[in-house]
C-alpha cells in the first residue's frame, strides 16, 4: 500500500483490483506522479483492473484529461500487458449534466479504438463501479464436457 496526503494506492489480490484515490484537488505534477506510481504497482501485482476514486476532487481539469487521453492511458496495455479497465469514481459535478461535458467525462465518452487498449467507464456508486470491473475482467469460464 501506498499513502501520501493526495494519493492512497491499494492492491486488492482477493478482488485482483488496484485501488486509487485521490485524497484531496491535485496539481497536473501530482497527477503525473501519483499515476506513475499507481502504474509501477500495477505492474508489480499484474493489475489490469483499476478501481481510480476522484469524489474527492471538485473538477477535472482540461490538461489533466488530455494528458490521461493522448499520454498514460494509451500505454497501459503495453506496459501491463493486456486491456486494462478503468472504473473512475466521480462526483456528481463531473458526471453528465446536459451541458458542456467535464474533461473527465468527454474522454469517458470517446468510442474505444479496438487497439486503445484501455476500457475507461465513469460511476457515482462504488458498488456498480466494482461489479463492472469484476464484470469485465473475471475470465468467463466454460464447462466443457469430457
Amino acid at each position: 500500500m501506498h499513502s501520501s496526503p493526495a494519493l492512497s494506492i491499494l492492491f486488492r489480490p482477493d478482488l485482483h483490483v488496484l485501488i486509487v484515490r485521490w485524497l484531496r484537488e491535485i496539481s497536473q505534477h501530482e497527477l503525473q506522479q501519483g499515476y506513475q506510481e499507481a502504474l509501477a504497482t500495477a505492474r508489480h501485482h499484474g493489475a489490469t483492473c483499476w478501481l481510480v476514486d476522484s469524489r474527492r476532487r471538485a473538477l477535472s481539469d482540461e490538461q489533466m484529461a488530455d494528458w490521461l487521453a493522448t499520454s498514460f492511458l494509451p500505454t497501459l496495455s503495453q506496459d501491463l500487458g493486456s486491456v486494462v479497465y478503468v472504473a473512475c469514481l466521480v462526483s456528481a459535478t463531473w458526471q453528465d449534466t446536459g451541458g458542456p461535458a467535464a474533461p473527465l467525462v468527454a474522454l469517458a465518452q470517446r468510442q474505444p479504438l479496438p487497439t486503445q487498449g484501455y476500457h475507461l467507464q465513469l460511476f457515482g456508486d462504488e458498488g456498480t463501479a466494482m461489479q463492472w470491473l469484476h464484470r469485465v475482467c473475471t475470465p468467463t469460464v466454460t464447462n466443457s464436457a469430457p
